[in-house]
């Protein structure tokens, strides 16, 4: 009997999560360097507004949209601690700026503490209970923290909020798929697409959803979207790879998979589903590399029953 490949899952991801902060001041002048911290990006913008946090020109309320923004440039960088630095900054200078809370909450989650995003995410919504992404990057925090309910009361405020807010929709869905809710999470990647054609989570998860109602066809089509938006989507092609499997078609099975190595050399779950499509095409010795990889990678495979299967 063919082996089951091992369970490929989608992701649910935050849309437009910083949020960078203006007032009539900034924007009094592009020769500004607190227009330009705005308005500009990466370390031209870090430099910007620097300068203009040590001019000595700005109010307390101006010089926390300053922090704020620099922070926001240094998280896009990947350097969390600096940007909870300016974040802090920026909430000591004006406690009510709620962009700073939300902000600073993206950068907990990021380092992994999602009870202190939790916790900001919560006063970003006190100080603005209008605010869609506040409670779509709560959502998310719920959601890591396996909270499915608080997860779903949240992506559903965000659409309340904003009814075109096309990712909240495939994240509810997600939440819909875990709870087991397979047509309630269909409508809702439908509807993500139809508010974002180019929205390639949407397209990831509703393949999913088909492959696991057995409709290979449609699936492998939204896999096809997916690859086709963001063809450096690695966990695209491992589903994609599954989905051909599945139909029998070993070889655009292994392409795929290959694809998704490619794209990312330490996927371990890329190399273990190809050492079982080498194992189902008779290549032992390339059967075995591939899961011996895949152990090294990630030592959980180790425990799987391949193991047994692929030594005899």
């Amino acid at each position: 009997m063919a082996k089951n490949l091992a369970a490929i899952v989608g992701a649910a991801i935050a849309a437009a999560v910083l949020t960078v902060a203006i007032s009539p001041v900034l924007a009094a002048t592009v020769q500004d360097d607190g227009n330009s911290c705005v308005r500009d990006s990466g370390d031209a913008a870090i430099s910007a507004c620097t300068r203009a946090i040590g001019s000595n020109l700005y109010s307390h309320s101006d010089l926390a949209l300053l922090y704020n923004n620099r922070g926001v440039e240094y998280a896009n960088k990947g350097d969390v601690d600096r940007a909870i630095a300016d974040y802090d900054q920026a909430i000591a200078l004006d406690p009510k700026l709620a962009a700073a809370y939300n902000n600073r909450g993206l950068a907990y989650k990021a380092k992994g503490g999602l009870d202190r995003a939790i916790a900001d995410f919560s006063a970003a919504i006190a100080l603005d209970p209008k605010d869609a992404k506040a409670y779509e990057n709560r959502g998310l925090a719920y959601h890591n923290k396996g909270d499915l309910d608080r997860a779903m009361a949240d992506f559903n405020q965000v659409i309340a909020l904003d009814p075109k807010f096309a990712l909240a929709y495939n994240n509810r869905g997600f939440v819909y798929d875990e709870q087991g809710d397979a047509d309630r999470a269909m409508a809702d990647y439908n509807q993500a697409i139809a508010l974002d054609p180019k929205l390639a989570e949407a397209y990831q998860n509703r393949g999913l959803a088909y492959r696991a109602k057995g409709d290979l066809d449609r699936a492998i089509t939204d896999y096809d979207v997916v690859i086709l938006l963001n063809p450096k989507y690695a966990l695209a092609y491992n589903n994609r790879g599954a989905a051909y499997y599945a139909k029998g078609d070993l070889d655009r099975a292994i392409a795929d998979f290959s694809a998704a190595i490619a794209l990312n050399a330490k996927d371990a779950l890329a190399y273990y589903n190809r050492s079982i499509v080498y194992k189902a095409k008779g290549d032992q010795a390339r059967a075995v590399a591939d899961y011996q990889e895949a152990i090294r990678l990630d030592p959980k495979y180790a425990v799987t029953d391949a193991i047994s299967s692929l030594r005899h």
